[in-house]
């Protein structure tokens, strides 16, 4: 099932940062994905059924991005 995401990242600071979150994103698959710098968020689209929102998060962390999912 395809959910969708909207992450905070209190380190989103610059085009850099945004280039080093898309390529994370990348590497694990995930679709559609917009980073908002202004709002230091990210918000994208991804598989349930081969990842959960919590390998994604960690991945990201791992990254030097810590997040924190958005619940609308």
């Amino acid at each position: 099932m395809i959910k969708n995401a909207k992450v905070y990242i209190d380190n989103l600071e610059c085009p850099n940062c945004a280039a080093s979150i898309s390529k994370v994103l990348e590497k694990i698959d995930v679709k559609d994905s917009k980073i908002l710098i202004p709002l230091k968020e990210v918000h994208f689209s991804y598989d349930e059924s081969n990842q959960q929102i919590d390998e994604i998060l960690t991945k990201l962390k791992k990254s030097g991005f810590k997040g924190n999912l958005i619940n609308d």
